[in-house]
């Protein structure tokens, strides 16, 4: 195997571990998390290859987000060790609107007990939520440094051919 094919199959190999770390149900602070909600984010996981660098990263509109799952965002009151924070800005209550939807969130009283399901309840805990995500931040999961660390563990060997195939084919040159 050649150095560029050799580029290739990471590429596709860390991709594809990188769509399954971010489907993997882990404990985040004491809860069970699955970060997928649509999943738009693991379908929109790319590689490029420029040179003799493998770039990763998501197409649009997913591309801004992956950044903030992957390192995370700081809050106000706690910080996740981000180069991102929401400073004095809080998240937009529309994709939290939607996110409750496909995740099947539901108003609840002080009680515990199911609210009516109106839209302004759902406004207001989509707001109160916003509110929560920019005081806490987001979590990091970084979730190609997984999968890179993966790739290299598993494919040690197939590195290494490739690597000297390729010394070898430029010095016979």
């Amino acid at each position: 195997m050649k150095f560029n094919e050799l580029q290739k199959t990471l590429g596709t190999l860390i991709v594809e571990r990188a769509q399954l770390e971010l489907g993997t149900t882990r404990s985040i602070n004491g809860k069970k998390v699955r970060r997928v909600a649509s999943g738009d984010l693991r379908k929109n996981l790319q590689y490029t290859i420029n040179g003799k660098n493998i770039l990763f990263g998501a197409k649009p509109p997913s591309n801004d987000y992956a950044s903030f799952v992957h390192y995370g965002v700081n809050g106000t009151k706690k910080s996740q060790g981000s180069q991102f924070s929401f400073g004095s800005k809080q998240p937009p209550s529309s994709p939290i609107l939607r996110w409750m939807k496909q995740k099947g969130i539901k108003v609840r009283n002080q009680d515990g007990s199911f609210a009516k399901q109106t839209e302004s309840a759902k406004k207001g805990l989509a707001f109160v939520i916003a509110r929560k995500i920019k005081e806490q931040g987001i979590t990091p999961l970084p979730y190609y440094d997984m999968a890179i660390k993966y790739a290299f563990q598993t494919q040690k060997d197939l590195i290494e051919k490739a690597l000297v195939k390729d010394i070898e084919l430029n010095l016979n040159l």
